[in-house]
Protein backbone atom coordinates (compact mmCIF):
# COMPACT_ATOMS: atom_id res chain seq x y z
CA UNK A 1 0.00 0.00 0.00
CA UNK A 2 1.13 3.66 -0.53
CA UNK A 3 2.01 5.91 2.42
CA UNK A 4 -0.86 8.54 3.20
CA UNK A 5 -0.82 11.67 2.01
CA UNK A 6 1.58 14.05 4.04
CA UNK A 7 3.16 11.39 6.00
CA UNK A 8 5.93 9.63 3.27
CA UNK A 9 6.16 6.46 5.67
CA UNK A 10 5.14 2.95 5.44
CA UNK A 11 5.40 0.72 8.01
CA UNK A 12 6.87 -2.88 6.49
CA UNK A 13 5.58 -5.96 7.17
CA UNK A 14 7.75 -6.75 10.67
CA UNK A 15 8.05 -10.42 10.88
CA UNK A 16 10.78 -10.98 13.58
CA UNK A 17 11.30 -9.09 16.78
CA UNK A 18 10.90 -8.14 20.05
CA UNK A 19 7.16 -6.52 21.31
CA UNK A 20 7.44 -4.61 25.06
CA UNK A 21 4.17 -5.33 26.89
CA UNK A 22 4.43 -3.27 29.99
CA UNK A 23 1.81 -1.23 32.11
CA UNK A 24 2.38 1.05 35.43
CA UNK A 25 -0.13 1.39 38.06
CA UNK A 26 -0.22 2.98 41.56
CA UNK A 27 2.00 1.08 44.59
CA UNK A 28 -1.03 1.96 46.65
CA UNK A 29 -4.52 2.88 46.84
CA UNK A 30 -5.12 6.21 45.84
CA UNK A 31 -7.06 8.44 48.13
CA UNK A 32 -6.66 11.54 46.27
CA UNK A 33 -5.22 12.25 42.55
CA UNK A 34 -1.73 10.96 42.10
CA UNK A 35 1.08 13.40 43.27
CA UNK A 36 4.60 13.98 42.94
CA UNK A 37 6.40 11.14 45.16
CA UNK A 38 3.47 8.77 44.76
CA UNK A 39 4.97 5.28 44.51
CA UNK A 40 4.06 3.66 40.93
CA UNK A 41 4.75 -0.40 40.16
CA UNK A 42 6.30 -0.82 36.43
CA UNK A 43 5.69 -4.14 34.80
CA UNK A 44 6.84 -5.43 31.91
CA UNK A 45 7.53 -8.92 29.66
CA UNK A 46 9.13 -9.30 26.09
CA UNK A 47 7.27 -11.32 23.52
CA UNK A 48 9.51 -12.86 20.75
CA UNK A 49 7.67 -12.15 17.33
CA UNK A 50 8.58 -15.12 14.77
CA UNK A 51 7.81 -15.35 11.24
CA UNK A 52 4.41 -13.06 12.47
CA UNK A 53 3.25 -14.83 15.27
CA UNK A 54 4.41 -14.54 19.51
CA UNK A 55 6.16 -16.99 21.17
CA UNK A 56 5.05 -17.60 24.77
CA UNK A 57 7.28 -15.67 27.15
CA UNK A 58 9.52 -17.51 29.03
CA UNK A 59 9.10 -16.06 32.02
CA UNK A 60 6.93 -13.76 34.45
CA UNK A 61 6.86 -10.27 33.73
CA UNK A 62 9.55 -8.36 35.74
CA UNK A 63 8.26 -5.46 38.28
CA UNK A 64 9.69 -2.82 39.84
CA UNK A 65 8.91 0.06 42.35
CA UNK A 66 9.39 3.92 41.72
CA UNK A 67 8.11 7.23 42.28
CA UNK A 68 5.98 9.72 40.21
CA UNK A 69 8.17 13.19 39.83
CA UNK A 70 7.93 16.64 38.10
CA UNK A 71 9.08 17.17 34.48
CA UNK A 72 8.30 19.06 31.73
CA UNK A 73 5.94 17.24 28.91
CA UNK A 74 6.70 17.30 24.49
CA UNK A 75 4.97 20.90 24.99
CA UNK A 76 6.91 22.40 27.69
CA UNK A 77 4.42 22.28 30.20
CA UNK A 78 4.88 20.76 33.68
CA UNK A 79 3.37 17.00 33.97
CA UNK A 80 3.83 13.47 36.24
CA UNK A 81 6.05 10.83 34.73
CA UNK A 82 8.37 8.00 36.70
CA UNK A 83 11.34 8.34 38.07
CA UNK A 84 14.51 7.48 35.67
CA UNK A 85 15.30 4.24 37.30
CA UNK A 86 11.96 2.95 35.75
CA UNK A 87 12.03 4.95 32.57
CA UNK A 88 15.73 2.87 32.34
CA UNK A 89 14.07 -0.11 33.35
CA UNK A 90 11.73 0.00 30.54
CA UNK A 91 14.50 1.40 27.91
CA UNK A 92 17.95 0.73 29.19
CA UNK A 93 20.11 2.96 27.65
CA UNK A 94 22.70 0.24 26.86
CA UNK A 95 20.72 -2.28 25.08
CA UNK A 96 19.10 -2.32 22.12
CA UNK A 97 15.48 -1.00 21.72
CA UNK A 98 12.36 -3.46 21.50
CA UNK A 99 10.93 -3.24 17.90
CA UNK A 100 7.48 -2.23 19.68
CA UNK A 101 5.99 -1.32 22.92
CA UNK A 102 2.56 -2.03 24.01
CA UNK A 103 0.32 -1.38 26.59
CA UNK A 104 -3.40 -0.43 27.28
CA UNK A 105 -4.10 3.09 27.09
CA UNK A 106 -0.28 3.70 25.15
CA UNK A 107 -0.98 7.72 24.62
CA UNK A 108 -1.17 8.08 28.54
CA UNK A 109 1.38 5.45 29.47
CA UNK A 110 3.56 7.28 26.88
CA UNK A 111 3.25 10.03 28.73
CA UNK A 112 3.69 9.08 32.36
CA UNK A 113 7.21 7.37 30.77
CA UNK A 114 8.58 10.92 30.01
CA UNK A 115 12.04 10.68 28.13
CA UNK A 116 13.19 12.07 25.06
CA UNK A 117 11.82 10.08 22.61
CA UNK A 118 9.52 9.65 19.90
CA UNK A 119 8.54 7.35 16.85
CA UNK A 120 11.22 4.59 18.40
CA UNK A 121 10.63 2.27 19.42
CA UNK A 122 6.63 1.45 17.59
CA UNK A 123 3.84 2.29 19.93
CA UNK A 124 1.25 -0.51 19.87
CA UNK A 125 -1.96 0.64 21.90
CA UNK A 126 -3.85 -2.29 22.98
CA UNK A 127 -7.09 -0.21 23.97
CA UNK A 128 -7.74 1.54 20.87
CA UNK A 129 -6.77 -1.81 18.59
CA UNK A 130 -8.89 -3.71 20.69
CA UNK A 131 -12.15 -1.44 20.18
CA UNK A 132 -11.37 -1.57 16.25
CA UNK A 133 -11.40 -5.25 16.64
CA UNK A 134 -14.78 -5.02 19.00
CA UNK A 135 -13.03 -7.03 21.67
CA UNK A 136 -15.55 -6.33 25.19
CA UNK A 137 -18.32 -5.28 23.02
CA UNK A 138 -20.52 -8.39 23.84
CA UNK A 139 -20.21 -7.71 27.66
CA UNK A 140 -19.89 -4.07 27.06
CA UNK A 141 -16.75 -4.20 29.35
CA UNK A 142 -14.03 -1.96 27.73
CA UNK A 143 -11.21 -2.36 30.57
CA UNK A 144 -8.00 -4.47 30.00
CA UNK A 145 -9.47 -7.34 31.72
CA UNK A 146 -12.73 -7.10 30.06
CA UNK A 147 -10.68 -7.25 26.81
CA UNK A 148 -8.71 -10.21 28.09
CA UNK A 149 -11.65 -12.49 28.68
CA UNK A 150 -12.82 -12.14 25.15
CA UNK A 151 -9.80 -14.54 24.84
CA UNK A 152 -9.51 -16.17 27.68
CA UNK A 153 -13.14 -16.27 29.80
CA UNK A 154 -11.67 -17.05 32.88
CA UNK A 155 -7.71 -16.27 33.39
CA UNK A 156 -6.34 -17.93 36.29
CA UNK A 157 -6.15 -15.29 38.93
CA UNK A 158 -2.70 -14.47 40.22
CA UNK A 159 -3.47 -14.08 44.03
CA UNK A 160 -0.15 -13.78 45.08
CA UNK A 161 1.30 -11.80 41.82
CA UNK A 162 1.17 -7.47 42.28
CA UNK A 163 -1.76 -6.22 40.61
CA UNK A 164 0.58 -4.56 37.47
CA UNK A 165 1.66 -8.47 36.90
CA UNK A 166 -1.93 -9.88 36.69
CA UNK A 167 -2.63 -6.72 34.43
CA UNK A 168 0.74 -7.60 32.35
CA UNK A 169 -0.63 -10.93 31.81
CA UNK A 170 -3.96 -9.96 30.64
CA UNK A 171 -1.84 -7.31 27.88
CA UNK A 172 -0.02 -9.88 26.63
CA UNK A 173 -3.58 -12.43 26.36
CA UNK A 174 -4.94 -9.24 24.70
CA UNK A 175 -1.64 -8.67 22.08
CA UNK A 176 -1.73 -12.59 21.60
CA UNK A 177 -5.09 -12.85 20.33
CA UNK A 178 -4.80 -9.75 18.11
CA UNK A 179 -1.78 -10.81 16.26
CA UNK A 180 -4.33 -14.08 15.70
CA UNK A 181 -6.52 -11.59 13.92
CA UNK A 182 -3.89 -8.69 12.47
CA UNK A 183 -0.48 -7.92 12.23
CA UNK A 184 2.03 -6.48 14.07
CA UNK A 185 2.65 -3.25 11.57
CA UNK A 186 -1.07 -2.91 10.83
CA UNK A 187 -2.12 -2.84 14.94
CA UNK A 188 0.78 -0.13 15.39
CA UNK A 189 -0.61 1.70 11.96
CA UNK A 190 -4.43 1.29 13.72
CA UNK A 191 -3.19 2.56 17.04
CA UNK A 192 -3.69 6.12 16.50
CA UNK A 193 -7.32 5.55 15.94
CA UNK A 194 -9.09 7.91 18.32
CA UNK A 195 -12.01 6.62 20.66
CA UNK A 196 -13.45 7.76 23.54
CA UNK A 197 -10.66 7.67 26.78
CA UNK A 198 -10.88 4.46 28.67
CA UNK A 199 -13.10 3.47 31.44
CA UNK A 200 -12.22 5.49 34.56
CA UNK A 201 -12.45 2.77 36.57
CA UNK A 202 -8.56 1.66 35.49
CA UNK A 203 -5.77 2.17 37.94
CA UNK A 204 -5.38 6.00 36.93
CA UNK A 205 -8.80 6.95 34.98
CA UNK A 206 -8.71 9.98 37.95
CA UNK A 207 -5.95 11.33 36.21
CA UNK A 208 -6.96 14.32 34.13
CA UNK A 209 -4.30 12.71 31.26
CA UNK A 210 -6.29 9.67 30.86
CA UNK A 211 -9.00 11.24 29.68
CA UNK A 212 -6.52 12.75 25.98
CA UNK A 213 -7.01 10.54 23.56
CA UNK A 214 -5.02 12.12 21.07
CA UNK A 215 -5.47 11.14 17.31
CA UNK A 216 -3.24 11.50 14.52
CA UNK A 217 -3.17 10.20 10.77
CA UNK A 218 -2.96 6.72 10.30
CA UNK A 219 0.49 4.97 9.67
CA UNK A 220 0.09 3.05 6.29
CA UNK A 221 1.42 -0.64 6.18
CA UNK A 222 2.15 -3.14 3.55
Amino acid sequence: MSGHAGLGKVLSRWREGIVRVFDIVPAELLARPPRVGQPVMLGWVDIELREGQPVPPRREPNWQIGRLEEAADNYGQPALSVDDQLFRAILPGDAAPPLCLAGYHMSFLHGLLGGPWDLEPRRLCLYRTGQLFDLGAASGDFSLSGMARHFVPRPPIGWDAPLVVDRVNDAVTVLRGLLRISRLNMLVALSCTKFAPPPASEPFGRMPQWQAMPGADFHDYE
